[in-house]
């Protein structure tokens, strides 16, 4: 006999608890993704809307608004606090990494479109917050840790010498509190 009873059961335990652990959400760790291959055209193209993105994403000082997360709408159901920032900006004569985008005709293609998008974004966001100047604002909901605002725009925006200000707008909680403030 090959294998003792004893054996073969210890074999098949150890398999099946191998298998029953719990695998990651990849969404809240990038570096679990696996990249598609990408072609030298896609390359290209994903190349030229970085060099858009260096070229024309400023915002200007006091004026970046950052989003992140999902609130409960007014029908029950989970919804982007997107369009809640869109419309703080709007209001208070600022502008969030979307408008901004839109005003200076850069298009980051989907992930269906370009394996590229995601670095993209993340590209994108980095340099909206590296950018920014004087008091930002987040508008924010349930976040996940490994959101891109949690990840890259908040710790990027704490570490820039030139934003002094960091208030955030809890769309659930309907509060607004400072979580990152310069010493003057």
């Amino acid at each position: 006999m090959l294998f003792s009873p004893a054996s073969f059961a210890l074999t098949l335990f150890l398999l099946s608890s191998a298998t029953a652990v719990p695998v990651p959400d990849a969404a809240a760790y990038s570096d679990l993704v696996v990249r598609a291959p990408i072609t030298p055209a896609l390359r290209g193209a994903a190349l030229n809307v970085a060099k858009q993105i260096k070229n024309k994403l400023r915002p200007q000082p006091n004026q970046a608004v950052f989003w992140s997360g999902m609130k409960i709408g007014q029908n029950g159901k989970t919804t982007s606090v997107k369009a809640d920032a869109q419309k703080y900006a709007k209001a208070n004569g600022k502008e969030t990494i979307n408008q901004a985008l839109a005003k200076n005709n850069i298009k980051i293609p989907s992930p269906s479109q370009n394996p590229a998008s995601s670095r993209l974004w993340d590209f994108a966001s980095k340099a909206w917050a590296l950018r920014s100047k004087g008091e930002t604002n987040a508008i924010v909901g349930d976040t996940r840790p490994g959101s891109v605002y949690n990840r890259i725009e908040k710790p990027t925006l704490i570490k820039n010498p030139k934003v002094n200000k960091i208030v955030e707008h809890d769309m659930n909680k309907g509060t607004s509190s400072i979580v990152h403030q310069k010493k003057t």
